[in-house]
């Protein structure tokens, strides 16, 4: 992956994160039945870790807003 091989020893001192909410296909609420409990349907989290000095965003990760992935996130 192109940020695996050029997004590397980044200088990086202080880091922000935070998450963005957005949906995919509808919001939960008017998700059909038929989708519910269905990968990729509803609520979409975008982990976001900025660097504080630069504004370079080195890392971000895609998935549900559980302490699941907010750990993945931050052991990346």
């Amino acid at each position: 992956m192109y940020l695996d091989e050029h997004m590397v020893n980044l200088p990086c001192e202080r880091l922000q994160v935070d998450e963005v909410w957005a949906f995919c296909y509808a919001k939960d609420k008017n998700v059909p039945e038929s989708m519910r409990n269905k990968r990729g349907v509803g609520s979409v989290w975008t982990w976001t870790a900025i660097d504080a000095d630069t504004k370079i965003m080195p890392a971000f990760h895609v998935g549900t807003r559980d302490a699941a992935c907010a750990c993945e996130f931050m052991m990346t």
